[in-house]
C-alpha cells in the first residue's frame, strides 16, 4: 500500500480524507497578517471569510514551501511506504514545483524513496473528482507509477468552469492579461472562466 497526499486547493470536506486515508498539504491564506484557515465544509468560517473580503478587506496566497513538502513526505519516506502526490495546477501555483524540489532533497538523503508527483493541471472541485478518481484507482491496485500515467492521460478531460463576482482580485492578482486594460476597469463585470487543454483562460 501507498500514501496519498494532495494539497487544499482540492475542494473536498474533511470527512472525505478521512475516510479515505488521505493526507492535505495546506496552501496559506493570509488576510492582511493573519493565516486563515478555511476547510471548505466549515461554513462559519467560510461566510466570516467573505464577509472580510465584503468589507474592503484583501486575502493573499502563497504556496506550499519546500520545507512544508518534506514535512510531509519524509514520515512515510523513513517507513518505506510509497507516496503519491496529486498537485494543485502548476499553471496556477508554484506548489507542484516545491513538491518536485523536496523530492529531489529527499533522494538525496533517502535514495530508497518512493515518491510519486502528478501534476493534476486541476483545481477545486476539478482537483476534487480526479483525487476521488484516483482513490478509486488505488482500491482498484493500481500503483503510484499507474497514477501518474493515468493523471497524465486523463487530466484533460475534467471540464473547469468558474465565476466569481468582479475583476479586482483578477486584477490584484495578476490573472488579467495586461493586454485587456479596459477590462480591468469593468470592476462590475462578472468574469466567466473556462479551462482549455492546455492552459486555462480569459
Amino acid at each position: 500500500m501507498f500514501k496519498i497526499i494532495t494539497d487544499s486547493a482540492c475542494d473536498l470536506p474533511r470527512a472525505s480524507f478521512k475516510q479515505h486515508d488521505v493526507d492535505v498539504v495546506p496552501l496559506h491564506v493570509l488576510i492582511g497578517e493573519q493565516e486563515v484557515h478555511i476547510a471548505t465544509d466549515d461554513v462559519a468560517a467560510m461566510q466570516s471569510f467573505y464577509h472580510e473580503l465584503a468589507n474592503g478587506r484583501t486575502a493573499t496566497t502563497s504556496q506550499v514551501s519546500v520545507g512544508e513538502f518534506i514535512n510531509a513526505f519524509e514520515p512515510y519516506v523513513v517507513d518505506n511506504i510509497p507516496v503519491f502526490y496529486l498537485a494543485f495546477d502548476s499553471a496556477l501555483s508554484g506548489t507542484y514545483a516545491s513538491a518536485v524540489q523536496a523530492q529531489q532533497v529527499l533522494l538525496e538523503e533517502h535514495p530508497q524513496a518512493q515518491i510519486t508527483i502528478a501534476d493534476s493541471r486541476a483545481a477545486s472541485c476539478g482537483l476534487g473528482m480526479m483525487l476521488l478518481d484516483v482513490i478509486a484507482q488505488r482500491d482498484a491496485g493500481s500503483s503510484p507509477e499507474d497514477l501518474a500515467d493515468w493523471v497524465e492521460q486523463h487530466r484533460n478531460e475534467y471540464h473547469h468552469v468558474v465565476t466569481i463576482d468582479n475583476l479586482r482580485y483578477l486584477v490584484a492578482g495578476g490573472r488579467l492579461k495586461p493586454a485587456r486594460p479596459r477590462l480591468a476597469h469593468c470592476s462590475t463585470c462578472t468574469p466567466f472562466w473556462c479551462c482549455r487543454k492546455t492552459a486555462p483562460s480569459w
